[in-house]
């Protein structure tokens, strides 16, 4: 298994939710990774940030034709199982779409989410598009992604007090503190005051 395998399948759950549609082809692989607001998982790949389920097809069965969409056989858009998967016309796609009305009353039907958690209550948000969303797995979600983005961030080395000023006088020797912990520099201070007099006396002149 290369590289990039290997980090596509670090973002799965194999072990989903089996489909009442298709439950002979297992259970759906679910993105855990948050998708685009369509439902579907998004992948780095290949440069770009492309659907999940479209790389799927790419690294575990094949390229895609220019001429075909890949279709959900389980109709879960965040499943990226292969066998799930099938590369279609679009003429096809439209097709199987046709069928919609009994898959939106099979959503709606549902009570719990992939992770059977109730869909009721404080646990229930309704998105812009009419889907509903499971607010415990959106704050595992963001809780996941913030714990990756902090092993990913790396510690700045702390850094070393300065010893002079900007022009370099010592600190040790002109250096005096201002405003509670800000350092000052006291030949600074003296050049700008006495740059100051100069200026106003040459404007009284």
């Amino acid at each position: 298994m290369d590289e990039r395998t290997a980090r596509f399948l670090r973002k799965v759950n194999t072990a989903g939710p089996v489909p009442d549609r298709c439950p002979h082809l297992g259970p759906c692989w679910q993105w855990r990774p948050l998708g685009s607001l369509s439902g579907y998982g998004q992948f780095a790949y290949q440069g770009k940030v492309r659907l999940a389920h479209r790389v799927a097809h790419e690294l575990f069965i094949g390229p895609i034709l220019e001429s075909l969409v890949v279709d959900h056989l389980c109709c879960n858009r965040a499943c990226v199982n292969p066998r799930h998967l099938e590369a279609v016309t679009r003429a096809e796609n439209v097709r199987r779409s046709k069928a919609w009305e009994h898959g939106a009353r099979f959503q709606r039907d549902k009570t719990h989410c992939t992770a059977n958690h109730l869909y009721a209550g404080d646990n229930l948000r309704i998105c812009k598009d009419g889907k509903r969303a499971c607010r415990t797995c959106e704050r595992r979600y963001s809780a996941e992604h913030r714990q990756r983005q902090r092993l990913l961030a790396e510690p700045k080395p702390p850094r070393a007090p300065r010893l002079t000023c900007r022009n370099g006088h010592s600190y040790a020797e002109w250096g005096y503190v201002k405003s509670g912990a800000r350092r000052c520099c006291r030949g600074c201070s003296q050049a700008k005051t006495k740059r100051y007099r100069e200026k106003q006396r040459l404007t009284a002149a």
